[in-house]
């Protein structure tokens, strides 16, 4: 399949399944959870069975005898279940035969939503469940290039893509059954059935929310290109009340559709939101600037994710009371770095000054990073200028 490339989470997902019963695989919808789990994991072998909520059938099963259900598949090695948030009380059958056996990799969980109250389901599996959270690809991805080290905040030594490459992957992005596809016409189609799924089929059937479609279509747009993405904008924008847009925020969180990017507490900044992939923020009509951002967000969590530091890396962005704003602010034992993105294809005099202007009043002895257009790397007053290409 031309959209079939090693995924960089597979190193993790293969040692989660060595220490716990239950593991589980969720981001959005098409964003790759089934191939990893049934065509990249070699674990399982033909003991491996493959069951999606999907089909009535075994959705009907599973909802209405949960623990027949299991106990008819109780000789696989590994049992994946996609789209298991649809079946809540599967969450307590499994508890009760993992609490019976507790052998590592007996089950792995797919879901294109957060495992939550929000979607009815109660068990939380606390002590037996592993999550592993699966992002579209990355540019690196697409490339076909191995997980980075997880040294100098995810930027590479050198770059892993060329800057045509980029350019491609923000208008295509990295959903891998859209990204590959030649035909601009027919990708363009593919990207609007999902994003029709989205607000017409998956946000309706999130038991707590009512949601109407063609609000969401326009928040989603709305994150696409308004300036300041954070929740007050978007309201002002749409002239919608602040519950309202909370709650749609909400329902694009539980679906993955979008990330909530948290302010660094000695900021002057409120959470802001992106889309979950550069190429659909275009097709939204998201400008340039707003498609490097995207990319930025994706390939920062989706490493995160892949290298295990969900939580142990803290990750935010940076709003200075003058309204700058500085990309990324990585932290972890107590060591800071500073990463501003520019659109412009050389070393602007005043993105540098808020950098500067950053370490000093509020992050003394961090690491700054200035990424723009440029063709090379070098330091200019402390700063480290650098091609966008180093992201990937």
């Amino acid at each position: 399949m031309p959209h079939l490339r090693p995924r960089h989470a597979l190193k993790l997902l293969e040692s989660k399944l060595k220490y716990s019963p239950v593991v589980a695989i969720q981001g959005v919808r098409q964003c790759g959870k089934s191939t990893l789990a049934r065509e990249l994991l070699p674990a399982g072998g033909s003991g491996q069975v493959y069951r999606t909520l999907d089909l009535p059938s075994v959705l009907d099963s599973a909802l209405v005898r949960p623990e027949t259900f299991l106990e008819s598949l109780a000789d696989a090695s590994i049992l994946i279940l996609d789209e298991a948030q649809k079946a809540p009380r599967l969450f307590d059958a499994i508890k009760a035969r993992v609490d019976i056996n507790k052998r590592p990799g007996q089950y792995l969980l797919l879901g294109s939503t957060e495992f939550s109250t929000a979607m009815r389901i109660r068990e939380s599996l606390t002590g037996r469940l592993s999550r592993l959270k699966l992002y579209p690809m990355t540019l690196s991805e697409t490339c076909g290039a191995e997980l980075g080290t997880s040294n100098s905040f995810f930027l590479s030594k050198r770059p892993r893509a060329t800057r045509r490459e980029l350019v491609r992957f923000l208008e295509t992005g990295g959903m891998p059954g859209i990204f590959a596809t030649r035909s601009v016409s027919e990708r363009t189609g593919k990207i609007q059935d999902w994003v029709a799924l989205t607000v017409e089929r998956d946000a309706l059937q999130i038991p707590t929310r009512k949601l109407i479609p063609s609000l969401l279509r326009r928040v989603l747009r709305e994150i696409a290109v308004t300036a300041e993405p954070d929740a007050t904008h978007l309201a002002r924008s749409l002239r919608l009340s602040a519950v309202s847009i909370r709650s749609m925020l909400e329902a694009l969180k539980t679906l993955f559709v979008i990330h909530e990017i948290p302010p660094h507490p000695s900021g002057t900044g409120k959470p802001r939101y992106y889309l979950c992939d550069p190429g659909i923020a275009a097709w939204l009509g998201a400008g340039f600037e707003r498609q490097l951002e995207t990319w930025f967000y994706l390939e920062q969590l989706s490493r995160l994710a892949s290298h295990g530091l969900e939580g142990i890396v803290e990750f935010s962005y940076y709003r200075t009371t003058k309204g700058s704003i500085i990309h990324g602010v990585w932290e972890q034992g107590g060591k800071h770095a500073l990463l501003k993105l520019d659109i412009t294809e050389r070393v602007d005099e005043r993105e540098l000054l808020v950098l500067e202007a950053a370490k000093r009043k509020q992050f003394p002895g961090a690491d700054l990073f200035l990424l723009s257009g440029v063709s090379s790397r070098e330091k200019v007053r402390g700063v480290h200028t650098l091609p966008w290409e180093l992201l990937a």
